[in-house]
């Protein structure tokens, strides 16, 4: 996970870039619901997409299959920041986590990021201790 970013109403939104991520996709999005349904705010995963494959197709089955709120963005260019910058236009609530739709950054991470979220400022997480969790 990378950032919480103040935004619109009280809530969570999980924005994640996927490109191709059709083998990995399922158990991201399991990962994430299981993680999400434990947080007591209103959430969703947004997927921004640049795919030839079914990455979309089998997040959104998932997701469904897991009662996540999920929507998919069709993103017109490729570019990791591109992608999540039109993710965070489309998201709905007041707190952003970018993440990305390979598994590289471990869901299980939220909710401390949430414990660290004081309103005003912003949460990266690092890969690298003593920085990371």
């Amino acid at each position: 996970m990378v950032v919480l970013i103040p935004a619109g109403e009280n809530g969570l939104s999980v924005v994640m870039g996927t490109r191709n991520e059709s083998e990995c996709i399922e158990n991201v999005v399991r990962a994430c619901a299981s993680i999400l349904s434990k947080i007591s705010r209103d959430t969703e995963l947004i997927l921004v997409d640049y795919s030839r494959d079914d990455t979309v197709h089998r997040a959104i089955s998932t997701a469904e299959k897991c009662s996540l709120k999920c929507f998919a963005v069709r993103a017109n260019r490729p570019g990791r920041g591109y992608a999540l910058r039109l993710g965070v236009e489309h998201a709905e609530y007041n707190l952003i986590c970018l993440a990305d739709g390979d598994g590289s950054h471990d869901p299980r991470y939220i909710p401390k990021m949430l414990e660290a979220y004081v309103p005003g400022s912003i949460v990266m997480a690092s890969r690298f201790p003593p920085l990371g969790w």
